[in-house]
């Protein structure tokens, strides 16, 4: 079980609904790693992230972490207007 909550600059606070890692192979202490991560999926309050991390060496796949977040506040609406008026 894994529970998080981030409070951004502007107020917002980010909490984890859902949080899963797989582990593929170990990696030894000092070995360097690469991560790469980006936002795989958005939709209403719900945003998706994923992280891949891989051994620098050899591109081996080390671990993957996925995450599903809400916040406090709606997304804005492409012209930059805030959904709520609060």
């Amino acid at each position: 079980m894994c529970a998080a909550v981030v409070y951004t600059v502007d107020g917002v606070h980010v909490f984890t609904v859902n949080h899963a890692m797989s582990f593929f192979s170990p990696a030894t202490h000092g070995e360097e790693v690469e991560m790469d991560g980006r936002v795989a999926h958005r939709k209403g309050k719900l945003t998706a992230a994923v992280v891949e991390v891989r051994r620098k060496a050899a591109g081996e796949l080390v671990a993957i972490g996925r995450q599903w977040m809400t916040s406090t506040r709606a997304r804005p609406k492409k012209n930059d207007e805030s959904r709520s008026k609060l």
